[in-house]
């Protein structure tokens, strides 16, 4: 099993941060909550949390985000409540401390960070630190942790904070998601430990994964088939893509697109499997997601061109028509998946 803690040095900064965080807390009045441009269930999951944590000890706390909040985790408490932006100069009131999630460069915000807004900014992140990221904030960065939500429930448990069942469905569902139900590897003791205790907080693991995977359109499933039919093998690169014109052929949305990466993934001997598919905001963009295993490293081959995330599973934005992108990508992605 994967170590969750490297070393002493490692959990005395962990501590000092937490012990930061909770300070603020207590100390302060507004907090707004932000993650980054499309969010998914841990950045989602892990700002509800909070924000509920704080609203019941009394405080001012706004959920905000540059993109609507997908159709399929709007079961979660207070995610009807969470407000698309497109700057802070459409908020009406100040707020003392800005919380980000997710967002090792701040552009992932999805427009200009404003600190000079805040009195303080805390970086809740589980990716490494990118080259935009926020200075002079309180960091708690850990790219040991399976998810933004583990490092949250790791705030509530240090604080002395009762998790109320709410809360624990909205980290669950953080965690859920970004280990792949458990499946990737940055799932670790410490991950399980902190889910197991989340089902005793009262979360139904049957019936969170229906909410979360049993819910498929039949726009969506004629999506996969469509897109599974596009399927190709290079070498140990598996790729498919998604087409504009795919998209409106069956009627889906860009949420339908979730989770099809990974059927390539289940091909024998794959090292690398890439689904590129084309945007319809900004045009003229293709958005490339890479997942691996093996000693390929997924993050560092984002990097390459702009992007990055996590070693098994990362992603860039690339301009270009799709047939124009594919080849010049994986011209690059073959040299190191061998």
């Amino acid at each position: 099993m994967k170590k969750r803690f490297p070393g002493k040095r490692q959990q005395e900064k962990r501590k000092r941060a937490v012990k930061e965080i909770a300070r603020l807390f207590r100390t302060e009045k507004s907090f707004l909550i932000i993650g980054h441009v499309r969010p998914d269930g841990d950045t989602v999951g892990s700002a509800l949390a909070i924000g509920s944590w704080l609203g019941a000890e009394g405080r001012r706390v706004k959920v905000v985000n540059a993109d609507n909040t997908p159709q399929y985790l709007m079961f979660l408490k207070g995610a009807k409540r969470i407000k698309r932006i497109h700057g802070f100069s459409e908020l009406k009131n100040g707020y003392d401390v800005c919380i980000v999630l997710e967002c090792p460069d701040v552009l992932r915000i999805g427009f200009p960070f404003e600190k000079e807004r805040f009195k303080k900014t805390i970086i809740i992140d589980h990716h490494p630190y990118g080259k935009k990221g926020i200075k002079d904030g309180v960091e708690f960065i850990d790219p040991g942790a399976s998810s933004c939500a583990e490092l949250v429930w790791d705030i509530m448990e240090a604080a002395g904070h009762k998790v109320t069942r709410d809360e624990a469905v909205c980290l669950y569902t953080g965690i859920l998601t970004d280990t792949g139900k458990f499946q990737y590897e940055n799932t670790t003791g410490h991950t399980l430990h902190a889910a197991a205790a989340m089902v005793d907080r009262g979360v139904d693991p049957v019936t969170l994964y229906q909410k979360l995977y049993v819910n498929k359109t039949l726009s969506g499933l004629r999506l996969l088939g469509g897109t599974l039919s596009s399927l190709k093998v290079d070498g140990k690169v598996a790729y498919l893509m998604v087409t504009d014109a795919v998209l409106k052929k069956h009627n889906a949305s860009d949420e339908d697109t979730e989770e099809i990466i990974h059927y390539a993934g289940l091909l024998k001997g794959i090292g690398l499997f890439v689904m590129f598919r084309e945007l319809r905001n900004p045009r003229g963009t293709v958005k490339v997601s890479l997942r691996s295993c093996g000693k390929i490293n997924a993050n560092h081959l984002a990097g390459l061109f702009g992007g990055g995330g996590h070693v098994r599973a990362a992603g860039f934005q690339i301009k270009g028509a799709i047939k124009r992108v594919i080849p010049k990508v994986l011209s690059v992605l073959k040299r190191y998946a061998v």
